[in-house]
């Protein structure tokens, strides 16, 4: 792997993922460049963080970088710096951070490049700072019917019994806040996950920080879900252009 880093670097977005699960879409284009309301996903993660700010992000590519880095180049377009760490080989969703270890000296957002998400990212980092956490995992809601009746147990007698009830869980949202400190326990040169890093993490009894996002996300993993945003933003797009033309 290859990178080129300053000690400034605010942002790392994973965005070297295959898209096994959009294909044909992600056969020639990776995922995060698929569009969403006209841009492309990782592109509308890029405005959201120059509105609050931020100024120096790093792509994390892999897989059709080229695509990536032909399109984004050095961030000027946007205002913004963008600098790339290449993966030669896939690294995991953490394994890439290996090569930050004596590249920062801060807390720095992670995320996931195909999230569409309205998350208050200088909240998260607040949030991070005020735990005096190592690392921080966001994390959203989420409710889903069983698909059967679920019943509880007392030893053998039958407690309680629910007809596909309505659970509610709290998911990995893909947005993170790692420190340098977490970062030095990854291993260098072989794929490394996010979750294995906080699990290893809360074994060491660190304290790991947790945010949830209650402002709107999703996570764009398959053709449904990218069907359903798409879908979503066409409807806000049609709605805003009849409401200008009301006007006139």
């Amino acid at each position: 792997m290859t990178s080129e880093f300053s000690t400034s670097l605010d942002v790392v977005l994973m965005v070297g993922g295959e898209g096994a699960r959009l294909r044909p879409l992600t056969n020639n284009c990776p995922k995060p460049m698929l569009e969403v309301g006209g841009i492309p996903i990782v592109e509308r993660l890029l405005q959201n963080l120059i509105a609050v700010g931020f100024e120096r992000v790093c792509f994390a590519v892999y897989y059709k970088a080229e695509v990536i880095e032909n399109y984004f180049g050095d961030g000027s377009r946007w205002g913004i710096a963008i600098e790339y760490l290449r993966e030669e080989t896939r690294m995991g969703t953490a394994g890439a951070l290996a090569l930050l270890r004596d590249k920062i000296d801060k807390p720095v957002l992670v995320m996931n490049g195909d999230l569409v998400t309205e998350a208050n990212f200088p909240k998260i980092l607040e949030h991070h700072m005020q735990c005096k956490a190592v690392a921080t995992m966001c994390a959203v809601p989420f409710e889903i019917t069983a698909p059967y009746g679920i019943v509880e147990l007392e030893g053998s007698f039958l407690s309680s019994v629910r007809e596909k009830p309505l659970l509610s869980a709290f998911a990995n949202a893909g947005i993170y806040v790692v420190s340098h400190e977490a970062i030095e326990i990854i291993p260098t040169g072989k794929p490394y996950d996010m979750p294995q890093l906080f699990e290893q993490l809360i074994s060491n009894k660190e304290k790991v920080g947790a945010y949830v996002i209650n402002e709107r996300w999703s996570d764009v993993g398959d053709l449904s879900e990218l069907e359903r945003v798409q879908n979503e933003f066409a409807v806000k797009s049609r709605s805003l252009r009849d409401a200008k033309l009301s006007i006139l």
